[in-house]
């Protein structure tokens, strides 16, 4: 099945997974959202889709109170990965290397990435309950939407359910 992660976090862009795993991310409340695929890590990082979790590492994140790699910054963080395919390769490169001196930051910085990885990394493997997806689903959509308008959610709901039903038809409608 096809998995939509709704969040403002862009530590989630780490499961994206082509095509079964993207993440519909906030661009200006909930009004507006990216569809967040592989192709759009791709173009907006430029780094291979499935490296997100490397370059945050690299490039740190304030916002998570990940400092990220003395001296490296955004465009050096994705060129790197760019280059190497993955912070594996990067490390590796580092410790092999003399006299390049994006390689000498991270090689300074091997303690740092190793903690850096064990606190960015969102674990994929653990056991779920089987869903009994046959169960009544909650208040139907139009009883949300009125006590949403109770609230001043409504716009915010709508714009939701609008993307969320958008991402439903293109699933629907592509090939399998």
């Amino acid at each position: 099945g096809r998995v939509a992660i709704v969040s403002g976090d862009r530590d989630l862009f780490q499961l994206v997974r082509d095509p079964a795993i993207f993440v519909l991310y906030p661009k200006r409340g909930v009004s507006l959202v990216d569809r967040v695929d592989e192709g759009y890590i791709e173009t907006r990082f430029g780094i291979p889709g499935r490296t997100y979790r490397d370059y945050a590492v690299l490039r740190g994140d304030p916002s998570d109170g990940l400092p990220g790699v003395r001296g490296i910054g955004e465009k050096l963080a994705s060129s790197l990965i760019a280059r190497y395919g993955s912070l594996e390769a990067v490390t590796a490169a580092a410790a092999n290397s003399r006299g390049n001196v994006a390689l000498g930051k991270v090689y300074g910085s091997l303690d740092y990435i190793q903690r850096a990885l064990q606190v960015v990394t969102i674990p994929t493997d653990l056991p779920l309950p089987e869903l009994d997806l046959t169960r009544p689903r909650g208040q139907p959509i139009h009883a949300v939407h009125a006590l949403a308008e109770v609230n001043g959610l409504a716009d915010a709901v709508l714009s939701l359910r609008t993307a969320l039903m958008k991402d439903r038809r293109d699933v629907t409608e592509s090939p399998a």
